[in-house]
């Protein structure tokens, strides 16, 4: 009897170390996030989403319309693909670009809008507009940050972008118009 049960305990501290193990891995995969949060990360599709990307320039798409939460930074350049969802934030934060880093918003279906506010976290950071109308009216640039630059089109494909002054908020150093893009600029 002391025998089998001495070679339960046994089975059941393997199993245990190898949950902990799978945690950990887990824990490392998550330390390797592409959009980060603060230490409240709310769990939903599109975050664990764009956290599950490891590259720079990788595309990532939207699933559904999302709040980004206070402290949002974005830390590696890339792409993201609205698919017809919103992407919005409260006028009270901003969503931060490190300094060197891109951030390219494209709408290949549907309709879709970033309407939320971006700070630059450098002169070196860039927003590009890759699809029309992908920045919406409520769509600004964060005055307290660093003054960035704003680059409408690839050079490939027709767009039309509307953005006023106002939007700028005195932060953005430089737009540049790719060919065959369109930006109407109000005051």
């Amino acid at each position: 009897m002391q025998l089998k049960h001495t070679k339960i305990v046994k089975r059941m501290k393997a199993i245990i170390t190898i949950v902990l193990f799978l945690i950990l891995g887990l824990s490392y995969q998550g330390a390797k996030a592409q959009f980060k949060d603060d230490s409240s990360l709310d769990r939903t599709t599109f975050t664990l989403l764009l956290t599950n990307m490891s590259t720079d320039g990788a595309i990532a798409l939207q699933t559904s319309n999302y709040n980004i939460e206070d402290n949002s930074t974005i830390v590696k350049s890339m792409t993201l693909d609205l698919k017809g969802f919103n992407l919005t934030n409260t006028s009270v934060y901003s969503c931060t670009l490190t300094d060197g880093k891109w951030f390219a918003l494209k709408n290949s279906t549907g309709s879709g809008i970033f309407s939320g506010k971006i700070k630059f976290g450098g002169t070196t950071s860039v927003l590009k507009v890759l699809s029309s109308e992908v920045l919406g009216s409520g769509f600004s640039i964060d005055g307290d940050g660093a003054s960035g630059k704003i680059e409408i089109g690839d050079g490939l494909t027709s767009l039309t972008q509307s953005l006023s002054t106002t939007q700028c908020n005195g932060k953005v150093s430089l737009i540049t118009v790719r060919s065959g893009a369109t930006l109407n600029v109000s005051m």
